[in-house]
């Protein structure tokens, strides 16, 4: 099985203990309808699995396919710069037929932003230190993905055969990628 080149930690976006023994890593586009969908099944395992789980998410926006995910995604690390990751990501994705930026706008002020902050996003300068980082990790797992065409199951740790969709062709739209705590 192949393993995740960078471990999930403490730069990541993340939800639940990091020593958790299950660890769900996302690639997510806020534009992505299979993303989407997936948004309020994973916050089902969240609740059901509680500290057993720790819930990680990188941004991995499909400007080709998705017109606004990369300007989503900026607003989204802009929100982690004032410790308000996960009320964007949630209204993002609750909100997934309304991401213009007069809509982004409207988000940010919402959860604090100021001005400065908002155009700043508006930029695309606004990723943390750590954006490199998982942009460099979405780009080796979306090699990887692009290669296998394939999963890992929570459940078995094995590689499952992935659905078609519109976004990737013939390839899984939401990435998710259980891994073990620690491994990397």
């Amino acid at each position: 099985m192949s393993q995740l080149k960078t471990a999930v930690g403490p730069d990541d976006h993340t939800q639940g203990p990091l020593d958790a023994p299950i660890v769900l890593l996302e690639y997510g586009d806020y534009e992505c309808p299979y993303c989407g969908e997936a948004y309020p099944e994973l916050k089902a395992v969240q609740k059901a699995m509680g500290d057993s789980l720790c819930f990680a998410f990188r941004n991995f926006p499909l400007g080709n396919a998705h017109p606004h995910a990369e300007r989503a995604a900026e607003f989204a690390e802009a929100a982690a710069t004032i410790g308000r990751f996960w009320e964007m990501h949630d209204a993002l994705y609750e909100h997934q037929d309304e991401l213009e930026d007069e809509h982004l706008a409207r988000y940010a002020k919402r959860l604090g932003f100021d001005d400065a902050l908002i155009e700043s996003a508006m930029r695309g300068d606004s990723r943390r230190t750590s954006g490199a980082t998982s942009r460099a990790a979405c780009g080796a797992a979306s090699t990887a993905r692009r290669r296998s065409s394939s999963t890992v199951s929570a459940t078995t740790g094995r590689a499952m055969p992935t659905r078609s969709s519109r976004c990737f062709g013939t390839r899984s739209p939401t990435s998710v990628e259980p891994i073990r705590a620690g491994s990397g």
